[in-house]
């Protein structure tokens, strides 16, 4: 259900609903309104799932205005489930809905067990690009940071720095991470054969802007 935060015990169960119809009424020219849920997992039988994917149902059948769903992607203690959350995101999408990704990092430390841990690090993150774009209504992908020197992991987890969650390092150099994500993009572009009816902005606009 929904959490019982200060909107909820002020404004009631409806309190979502009634920001996003406000919000609808001052939105500047073609201002895109995106709902960005923070979610522990993406399984389906999940009751924080079923709530919010029926919750949705029913402002597309009522016509709240939504133009996007929008899922955090900090992975801090342990990595999300890839496959939870491409069903998850392919979901949304039947339903009606763009979807977008924000606020994408996964620290070194969960790959720490891998091979190779930055390898492992770039496979997730095109594994995890991958999972918003094969839906055909991904419109955003947004990471928490654009380099390993600068990222808010370093300023709360300093037991664990550097924590090194993002597509460049320290340096400014690519890992594995920013060509996963590249490939991921290519790949998709590929498939779709840059359709005039499909586009993804933000990372791929990142990655043209500078070269390889």
């Amino acid at each position: 259900r929904i959490d019982e935060n200060i909107f909820y015990t002020t404004l009631g169960d409806d309190y979502v609903r009634l920001a996003l119809e406000t919000a609808s009424k001052f939105l500047p020219g073609e201002t895109r309104l995106v709902w960005n849920e923070a979610l522990a997992n993406f399984r389906l039988d999940d009751p924080t799932i079923t709530w919010w994917l029926d919750t949705l149902r029913t402002y597309k059948e009522e016509s709240v205005p939504i133009d996007g769903i929008g899922v955090q992607g900090h992975n801090i203690d342990k990595r999300h489930n890839v496959s939870d959350l491409a069903v998850f995101l392919q979901e949304v999408v039947n339903i009606g809905y763009d979807v977008e990704l924000t606020e994408i990092d996964a620290p070194i430390k969960l790959f720490s067990n891998e091979a190779d841990p930055f390898m492992a690090q770039g496979e997730f993150f095109k594994d995890y690009a991958n999972a918003c774009l094969k839906t055909g209504r991904c419109k955003e992908i947004t990471f928490w940071g654009l380099d390993d020197n600068h990222t808010w992991y370093d300023g709360l987890f300093t037991e664990t720095k550097p924590n090194l969650p993002l597509l460049i390092d320290e340096e400014g150099y690519m890992k594995p991470a920013w060509l996963g994500v590249r490939d991921a993009f290519e790949s998709s572009y590929e498939d779709r054969e840059r359709s005039s009816a499909w586009r993804c902005n933000s990372i791929f606009s990142l990655l043209s802007a500078l070269s390889f």
